[in-house]
C-alpha cells in the first residue's frame, strides 16, 4: 500500500497545517473540512489519529486564577480523546501542555494503559508510537510574562508542534506500510476499565471543587 493511501484525522486542529499528505482537519469553532465536536467524529475511516485538544484548563498561563467557563467546559476533552483513541487500536498522538500538577492523573492513566509520554519545549505528547524527535528545535510560543514570540500564523500550540506531528505521521505510515504496527492496548480489559474509571473520577472531583470555589 502506498504511504499516501493512509488517511489521517487531526482533531481540534485550529489553523494547523501539516506537511504530510492525506490529513483531514477537524475543529468545532474554526471552519475546517470536518466541523464538529472532536468526541463525535467517527474514526472508523481513518488509519492515523491526531488531537490537540484545548489546554485552557491545564495551562500554566491562567496562573492562580480560577478557570474560565470555557476551560471548565472543555477540561474533559483531553482525557476523553486519549481514551477514545486508545480504544481504536490505531496509531495516535495527543498534544497538550506540560503542567505536571494539573495533568498528573492523566499521565498515571497513560502509563497504566501502556502509552508513551514525552515532553518537548512547553508541550507534552501522549502516543502509542515510538519515534525520534531529536531534530526538532525547541521553540517557545510565549516568553516570560506571557508575550507572544512565535510569529507563525499556522501554529496550533507552536510551529514545532506541527513538526513533531509530521514526524509522528511518517512513523505511523511506515509501521502500517510494513505491517509492523502492533496495538499497545493492554490485554487486560477489566484493569483498563478500572484505570479509565479512576481517571474520570479524579477529573470530576477537581471540576466539582473548582465549580464550588466559584460560588
Amino acid at each position: 500500500m502506498d504511504k499516501q493511501e493512509f488517511k489521517t484525522i487531526y482533531l481540534a486542529s485550529g489553523y494547523a497545517k501539516l506537511k504530510e499528505f492525506g490529513v483531514i482537519y477537524n475543529d468545532l469553532i474554526i471552519p475546517r473540512e470536518n466541523r464538529q465536536c472532536m468526541l463525535e467524529v467517527d474514526l472508523s475511516d481513518y488509519d492515523i489519529l491526531i488531537a490537540t485538544p484545548p489546554c485552557n484548563f491545564y495551562s500554566y498561563a491562567r496562573g492562580a486564577k480560577l478557570p474560565s467557563k470555557y476551560a471548565l467546559e472543555t477540561a474533559h476533552l483531553l482525557l476523553e480523546i486519549i481514551i477514545k483513541f486508545h480504544g481504536t487500536g490505531k496509531p495516535f498522538i495527543v498534544e497538550n501542555v506540560t503542567n505536571r500538577t494539573a495533568l498528573d492523573f492523566i499521565w498515571v492513566m497513560a502509563a497504566e494503559l501502556g502509552l508513551y509520554r514525552f515532553k518537548h519545549a512547553r508541550h507534552t505528547y501522549t502516543t502509542n508510537v515510538r519515534f525520534d524527535i531529536s531534530g526538532v528545535p525547541k521553540e517557545f510560543d510565549f516568553c516570560k510574562g506571557g508575550y507572544f514570540v512565535n510569529p507563525f500564523g499556522n501554529r496550533q500550540g507552536g510551529n514545532q508542534v506541527s513538526a513533531i506531528l509530521d514526524l509522528f505521521v511518517k512513523a505511523a505510515k511506515s509501521k502500517l506500510a510494513r505491517k509492523a504496527w502492533q496495538h499497545c492496548k493492554a490485554a487486560e480489559p477489566v484493569k483498563d476499565a478500572q484505570t479509565l474509571k479512576a481517571a474520570r473520577h479524579e477529573l470530576q472531583k477537581r471540576l466539582d471543587f473548582l465549580k464550588g470555589s466559584e460560588l
